[in-house]
């Protein structure tokens, strides 16, 4: 293997670059805001020498730019943290798995500084977490876990919520809900149909299934 595949075999994992805010905690436990998370992937970012894009214009490969924004706004947002990074060893890359605490609001999360599409007025951009699915353990095996708000909590700030642990449910102190742990985060937009993504009240008439 020469030097030119070593290189491209690391630099083409951009996953193993740290977040600002993880660098400027280095020696401690990391903690960074959701808000963090999405200003980081909305940053305009250079392409490097492995991903050259050839330009139609001037003939040749040339280092573009790219960006990712969001264009509308879902009734239901289901937000995917990223728990790894790939770390470049003196053979080969491998993974590692990230525990860091990502900060997220419970209620009235506010997306309007992201999205870039045209949005009516009177869309309430702003969302209120239902539910969020936890994992612990390493990239090898873990334990998945969740925990969920009922239905009512969604109109009602006072709503409780509940710890889902393989056949057992148990309550949940909302204090303890933004851990390490938070794999997937489950926001409903203010304002939206319940019906959207399964959310629908307890009292709700269920259609009749055809033959």
């Amino acid at each position: 293997m020469d030097d030119q595949e070593v290189r491209m075999g690391v630099t083409s994992h951009r996953s193993h670059e740290e977040h600002q805010a993880r660098k400027e905690r280095a020696g401690e436990r990391a903690s960074i805001s959701l808000r963090d998370c999405f200003s980081q992937l909305t940053v305009r970012e250079q392409l490097n020498e492995t991903d050259m894009w050839y330009c139609a214009r001037c003939k040749e490969h040339v280092r573009a730019y790219k960006k990712f924004d969001l264009w509308s706004v879902p009734d239901v947002l289901i937000l995917h943290l990223k728990r790894f990074q790939y770390l470049p060893g003196t053979y080969f890359v491998h993974r590692q798995k990230l525990e860091d605490l990502v900060q997220f609001p419970l209620e009235s999360l506010d997306m309007s500084d992201f999205v870039r599409g045209p949005v009516a007025e009177d869309v309430d951009m702003h969302y209120d977490l239902y539910a969020v699915s936890e994992h612990s353990g390493g990239l090898g095996g873990g334990h998945y876990t969740a925990v969920a708000r009922n239905m009512d909590g969604l109109e009602d700030p006072t709503g409780e919520w509940f710890v889902f642990n393989d056949a057992g449910v148990s309550r949940a102190d909302p204090d303890r809900i933004v851990t390490p742990r938070a794999y997937v985060l489950f926001y409903k937009r203010r304002g939206a149909d319940r019906r959207w993504g399964g959310i629908v009240p307890a009292e709700a008439d269920l259609a009749t299934p055809r033959n």
